[in-house]
């Protein structure tokens, strides 16, 4: 005979029914946490064992109230046909189940963490309701799988939104920190990084929340974590200015609460924690700083800045701390843009304390001596113009306690100022091209003399014949470029040609950037030149395939060329002035056994070819429709040149990279679509449209 304490009991409570086996309810359950709606019912079944279909039809036919027409049935892997169609044909009612585990969050959300809700009613077939229930306001906007994914990132659904990580085993499990992520009935959050992971580069980032509708975009909240590497901030910034939005960013996955709390979890590779906690991003302004932990303990703060002399405060910036005085107000633009570099804090001085440096100097070894020691011990110290020559023993102290100092140039550019410290110019000196009197000379063993303006510059010889190298490893682009050397004195000017600059090494242009096909001809500088030259190239090139048969375009063919190929290193549009239409798709091909044909290409770069006979293996297509392919991106397969041959910047330089090992093309085809799709998301980028080179809309779609 069965115990009593194993029956099934049901007890019920204000729009919730609770079925359990005996008289203890279990621990993780508060029924006063659970969601509660005029027009559903709340079931939540917690027997172990669990309940065979026909008993728990019959319990809730027996204890759901009158006129109950539609009831929420909080019971993993209840929202299969065989379950929850089951009880709404038996019923007459509708039922709303999860197809996967389901979780009672801290907030009463229910989220399924590998699956959807489905909502069945009698007689229907079953439909998708999302993964959170109640569902938030933008459940509805979010796509059931991302229009965009590049292979270098991985998406995972959490209760707040998207976690996006990078896709390196192992497979990332959801941790504490990012289910107590809050959810925003208002707005989209998408956690970026991961602790112990690889940063992910901001253009696959952008590219896939580009993707994501346009309401979702303009609001929306990216949350740090782990090792993300500045990538939500310069996101955060891209999104803002394309959207025109406002795109708010939070420090860490431990600080998305009201109050202040430590990291869940740290990574090594951080060696500070931001001052500001919560920043705003808005088209055309500085980030805004609305969050922020005060640095210097026990000093009263007031809209994110604390007074350290009647004349000086330190201010909370996105990349650190302002060491500031009231007649700095000019700068601020300037200073709270600086990027955030998770390896060092800036302190920056302004311009009044590079004037008065001696009290400058006093002021700051104050401040730093009260910061705390993990980030004391790691700070750069940044003056937003160089210091005179004359103060350079003032500043002696500084340099040997935290290195070289680094100056802001331009749009937010920092460069080290090189030994002591850099030489103002003279009041009233006018730049130009020509050198000081005394120049001092090049290390080279012959030096150029410098050119007279009126004198045209001697053409340098030919070049030789350029070497065959392996190519360098990826560079991710940065907000702005790192330290680099300014020599003391001006070096001697000499001709020389432009450096070669490939598409995917360019630097990832804004959303805001303007639109390289502008229709006027003298725009151009968007696309960099070079001078034509001959020898292999490794790189993109865009193409378009002119001969017969035209193949069909599928991943993982491999194509032969049966006569000569020619492309461009740069991008160019179907509907340029003066070039028709291709009548096939564009080709983006990696290329690794191209020749330049020493001829420039138009409007800019240079062209390649491929000899016939030259093979090509097809890693990803996007097609218009059901059929037609627009954009075909492919990889170089030969003739191998030697250790080059196949290599992409991701696998040159690799100690673990096998090129005659198991699963050789498949790593290959990888890289070269991780390639491919970062000159594709710039040129977009670029180019104002999402969908370069034409514009597919509804029908448009990827396949691998």
């Amino acid at each position: 005979m069965r115990n009593r304490i194993d029956q099934p009991r049901v007890h019920g409570y204000d729009r919730v029914t609770l079925i359990v086996r005996g008289n203890a309810l279990p621990p993780e359950l508060a029924p006063t946490r659970l969601p509660r709606e005029r027009d559903r019912h709340t079931v939540i079944v917690a027997a172990d064992p669990p309940l065979d279909l026909p008993t728990l039809t019959a319990l809730l036919g027996r204890h759901l109230p009158v006129r109950c027409a539609s009831i929420r049935l909080v019971l993993s892997e209840a929202g299969r046909p065989g379950i929850g169609q089951v009880i709404a044909d038996e019923l007459r009612i509708e039922v709303l189940a999860p197809a996967g585990p389901v979780m009672l969050l801290p907030s009463g959300m229910l989220f399924v963490t590998t699956g959807q809700w489905w909502r069945f009613r009698p007689g229907e077939a079953g439909e998708r309701q999302g993964a959170r229930q109640p569902a938030p306001d933008w459940e509805r906007l979010l796509p059931l799988s991302p229009r965009v994914l590049p292979p270098e990132v991985g998406m995972t659904a959490v209760p707040a939104g998207l976690w996006l990580h990078d896709t390196r085993p192992p497979v990332p499990s959801l941790t504490a920190a990012v289910l107590s992520v809050p959810v925003d009935p208002e707005r989209l959050t998408v956690v970026i990084g991961r602790p112990a992971g690889a940063p992910l580069p901001p253009e696959p980032v952008y590219a896939m929340l580009e993707a994501l509708p346009r309401a979702l975009r303009r609001r929306m909240l990216l949350v740090r974590y782990g090792a993300e590497g500045g990538t939500a901030d310069t996101v955060g910034e891209w999104l803002a200015a394309r959207t025109g939005g406002t795109i708010e960013v939070v420090s860490e996955a431990g600080d998305t609460g009201g109050s202040r709390s430590a990291p869940v979890e740290s990574d090594d590779r951080r060696r500070w924690r931001p001052f500001a906690q919560r920043l705003i991003y808005r088209a055309g302004a500085a980030p805004q700083v609305t969050q922020w932990r005060d640095p210097l303990p026990g000093v009263p703060s007031s809209a994110g800045a604390q007074q350290v002399e009647p004349d000086w405060a330190v201010e909370v910036i996105r990349s650190g701390l302002w060491l500031r005085s009231a007649d700095d107000d000019s700068e601020q633009e300037l200073v709270r843009r600086l990027p955030i570099d998770d390896r060092h804090p800036l302190l920056v001085v302004g311009a009044t304390g590079v004037a008065r440096p001696a009290r400058a100097v006093t002021v700051l070894d104050a401040v730093v001596n009260r910061l705390p020691v993990d980030t004391a011990s790691v700070l750069r110290v940044v003056v937003t113009r160089p210091p005179a020559e004359g103060d350079a023993g003032l500043w002696e102290p500084v340099v040997e306690r935290h290195g070289p100092l680094l100056a802001v140039v331009g749009p937010g550019h920092l460069v080290e100022l090189p030994g002591r410290v850099a030489v103002e110019p003279e009041p009233g000196a006018v730049p130009g091209p020509e050198a000081p009197s005394e120049p001092e000379p090049e290390p080279a063993p012959a030096p150029t003399p410098a050119p007279t303006p009126a004198q045209e510059p001697e053409p340098e010889p030919a070049p030789e014949p350029e070497p065959v190298s392996e190519p360098g490893p990826a560079l991710e682009p940065d907000p702005a470029p790192g330290p680099v050397s300014v020599p003391q004195s001006p070096p001697q000017l000499r001709p020389a040609p432009t450096p070669e600059i490939r598409v995917e090494e360019a630097p990832m242009p804004g959303p805001a950037a303007e639109h390289w096909s502008s229709p006027e001809p003298e725009r151009q500088d968007q696309v960099p030149t070079r001078p034509a030259s001959r020898g292999h190239y490794t790189g993109v090139v865009f193409a378009d395939w002119g001969f017969d048969p035209t193949p069909d375009w599928r991943a993982g063919q491999d194509v032969r060329v049966p006569e000569e190929l020619t492309g461009t290193t740069a991008p160019w549009q179907p509907q340029r002035p003066g070039r028709s239409e291709p009548a096939g798709p564009v080709l983006l091909i990696w290329s690794v056994a191209g020749l330049r044909t020493g001829e420039a290409g138009p409007p800019v770069g240079d062209r390649v070819r491929f000899a016939p006979g030259s093979r090509l293996r097809v890693v990803e297509v996007e097609h218009l429709g059901r059929d037609e392919p627009v954009l075909v991106l492919l990889r170089d397969t030969g003739p191998e040149r030697g250790e080059q041959s196949g290599e992409t910047p991701a696998t040159a330089g690799d100690p673990t990279y096998d090129p005659t090992g198991p699963g050789r093309d498949a790593e290959l085809d990888r890289q070269a679509r991780s390639a491919l799709r970062r000159a594709v998301e710039a040129v977009r980028r670029t180019n104002a449209t999402s969908a370069w080179p034409f514009s597919p809309g509804r029908g448009y779609r990827v396949s691998r």
